[in-house]
């Protein structure tokens, strides 16, 4: 998953290959390349683009991620009824992404912890420091280590991500008449 920014036609997917353990320090045989160059589907709304991978051996090892689906004041123990929580939104995060400036360069992984709130009808804001190509980065609970955001937008105040529960949302909408999203609903692992 990336941002539809990125990837806002099917026709940029060709020739994509993803990394993994593509960083300083990381010995050449624990890194790992798979073509991703299969377009699943995107929204532009709320700027996410699906694209699959092809199987790979390495891939098996790494664990799956599961998705926080429920909404960020659910998460924090806000139900409606106990006023005392009435404004806890804040959610304690980290967003981990790659930076690399220039052809040849190593990547190195930029691991930010702070907090994200989500203030906005479409996006919840956050306060990590991201740089230019950060867009799609995921954003974790610090707790749960549960994905809870797509981070899509910097901007000197607060940056942009997009929440899980709204993209989740989304593909149960679409999944009545779409057995592509249906088949991602079943393979997802994500808490409802």
């Amino acid at each position: 998953m990336t941002n539809w920014h990125c990837i806002d036609h099917p026709k940029l997917a060709k020739g994509l290959t993803a990394y993994f353990n593509y960083v300083d320090g990381v010995p050449t045989r624990k890194r790992g390349r798979v073509k991703c160059n299969r377009f699943i589907a995107h929204n532009k709304d709320l700027d996410f683009a699906l694209i699959k991978c092809l199987p790979k051996i390495f891939l098996k090892r790494i664990p799956p991620v599961t998705i926080d689906a429920r909404p960020f004041n659910v998460i924090n123990g806000y139900d409606g009824t106990n006023r005392n929580l009435k404004n806890k939104k804040d959610r304690p995060m980290y967003i981990i992404h790659q930076q690399c400036f220039g052809r040849g360069c190593m990547a190195y992984k930029v691991f930010q912890i702070d907090r994200i709130r989500e203030t906005g009808a479409k996006d919840a804001k956050h306060e990590a420091d991201t740089l230019a190509g950060t867009s799609g980065a995921p954003i974790f609970d610090l707790e749960s280590n549960h994905l809870i955001a797509l981070h899509h937008e910097g901007n000197p105040a607060l940056n942009q991500a997009i929440p899980m529960y709204k993209i989740i949302k989304r593909f149960k909408y679409l999944s009545k008449k779409n057995k592509t999203y249906k088949r991602l609903l079943e393979d997802l692992k994500y808490l409802d």
